[in-house]
């Protein structure tokens, strides 16, 4: 698309095409040859001194390549990179000191006895928004955890479709989880996810883990239709001292595919 646009603004013109090409293969050469020669000022070893001459000639050299193009040929297209150029660097520089920032931040390993247990108790919530195969894959998941106790919480926003679920769920066979359903009236999901999980961990003593199943469909069609909320409640909570959220995701599709009876 970018190429494509250059072709338009410039109308195919070569001698136009050929100084922005030349502005930005010298430009690189520039930061290659700076790069090196910082990273060799940084390093004790044999040949350092010829290594850092040859790379800073290089960089030199290309600079005055793109200086000499930038204003000889700033009228004719060159503006678009020396003024794109400066942006460019920018946005790297901000990226490469997020992610040293983001790669500190992990690095940071707890001392030695910080991270004993200090909870109690440990509760599973299940969200539960309907009565199917991820709904029970979620709530086998649950007792696997082997925590002190698992319950299945409903949102209720829809009154009809929370009575409905309700005696599915006490119609279905095999589900030995009594189904607890919260009034939502404002619609407000994210903000009663969180009241729930900070009444049940403000003891400072009960650590509560929220598995949310989440439905994945392949075709392009289901992921249209089906647009789910596990990720945005994951980031509500993520900041709740004592709370877990797990996602499970469930392929609707390959279960649709399995279940297909053939001809």
């Amino acid at each position: 698309m970018v190429a494509l646009a250059l072709l338009v603004v410039t109308e195919a013109n070569v001698d136009r095409l050929v100084a922005l090409y030349a502005i930005g293969v010298f430009t690189a050469f520039t930061m290659a040859g700076a790069g090196l020669t910082a990273y060799h000022l940084r390093r004790r070893e044999p040949g350092r001194g010829w290594k850092i001459a040859v790379n800073l000639t290089t960089a030199a050299v290309s600079a005055a390549v793109v200086l000499i193009f930038g204003i000889t040929k700033f009228t004719e297209g060159a503006w678009l990179v020396v003024v794109v150029f400066p942006l460019g660097v920018w946005a790297l520089i901000r990226i490469n000191r997020e992610y040293r920032a983001e790669a500190a931040a992990l690095e940071a390993v707890p001392r030695p006895g910080d991270d004993v247990p200090r909870w109690r108790r440990h509760v599973v919530f299940v969200l539960a928004d309907s009565i199917d195969l991820a709904t029970v894959k979620a709530l086998r998941y649950a007792h696997e955890l082997r925590p002190d106790e698992v319950r299945a919480v409903h949102f209720m926003v829809d009154e009809s479709h929370a009575r409905r679920l309700m005696a599915r769920w006490e119609a279905t066979a095999g589900v030995t989880v009594a189904l607890e359903v919260v009034a939502c009236p404002d619609r407000r999901l994210r903000h009663a996810v969180m009241e729930l999980a900070a009444r049940t961990t403000e003891d400072g003593q009960t650590a509560l883990t929220l598995l949310v199943p989440r439905r994945t469909y392949t075709s392009p069609l289901g992921k249209l239709l089906h647009r789910g909320t596990a990720e945005s409640l994951a980031k509500a909570l993520e900041d709740l001292p004592g709370v877990a959220v797990t996602i499970l995701p469930f392929a609707v599709s390959l279960a649709a595919r399995e279940s297909e009876v053939p001809e």
